[in-house]
């Protein structure tokens, strides 16, 4: 059957369930009212729960949903989008592809087994108790930009607590002598020294899927010795869930 697709939709929310192509395989359920994926990676650091307003697919009947499943999707799927002219196609979809319709161009993307799909087993993460909520405001997104720049070096962000100060990082705290920089986000933080460690690609992969209408919410939980870091939009449309790693 023939439906209306909005290629630019679909493409913002392949980018946003793989966290930019942070998890390489991608499970969407599309209603006629919305689109649901849960996802997480292979190593358990990353968890993306979606549940938000169907913009991609038009004039679904109202009983009718699609699962889409994708692997490798950045290589698999999203250069073929692109060739794309077009936002709004007309898409036939059976059970194991989608063909994509644009002014004589026709683009055949197939599905692949939901059995190797990394998707997130429950409808909620864990509900922990945060140290730290903070908006998305222009100190914190300024100290980003400059930590984006030198922190590929070292693969590694830090959040930081030290003296009731909330520091973000960028630097190798296995090196004695590694060279680094440091940005004050806040200076009234009520909790017990601490340094969490992300990976440095997943968090720019997250600040590349988010905006001003997300709250950044720090956890940590002292059974597991690991930090959390959840960021959720103002509508709870949207969770993202990055968990800390041990230094190397």
């Amino acid at each position: 059957m023939e439906y209306k697709m909005n290629v630019h939709f679909f493409k913002e929310m392949l980018k946003k369930s793989t966290l930019n192509f942070s998890i390489n395989t991608v499970h969407l359920n599309i209603s006629k009212d919305k689109v649901v994926s849960r996802m997480i990676n292979t190593d358990k650091n990353i968890i993306i729960l979606i549940d938000t307003e169907n913009q991609i697919i038009e004039n679904l009947e109202d009983d009718k949903s699609f699962d889409f499943n994708f692997s490798e999707p950045q290589q698999q799927l999203t250069p073929f989008l692109n060739i794309i002219d077009n936002d709004d196609v007309i898409v036939d979809i059976t059970d194991e592809k989608i063909v994509i319709k644009d002014h004589g161009l026709n683009t055949k993307i197939f599905f692949c087994s939901p059995t190797i799909v990394n998707t997130f087993g429950t409808q909620n993460a864990r509900d922990v108790d945060s140290f730290l909520e903070m908006d998305l405001d222009d100190n914190f997104y300024n100290s980003y930009l400059k930590i984006k720049k030198v922190g590929s070096k070292f693969g590694k962000v830090y959040f930081t607590v030290k003296n009731g100060g909330f520091y973000i990082e960028t630097l190798d705290k296995s090196n004695t002598f590694s060279n680094g920089v440091s940005f004050l986000l806040d200076n009234q933080v009520e909790e017990q020294d601490l340094t969490m460690l992300f990976n440095f690609k997943n968090f720019v992969n997250l600040m590349t899927v988010i905006d001003v209408n997300f709250k950044f919410k720090f956890a940590y939980l002292k059974e597991q010795e690991m930090g959390m870091l959840s960021v959720v939009s103002s509508d709870e449309s949207e969770k993202y869930y990055l968990m800390s790693q041990e230094e190397i």
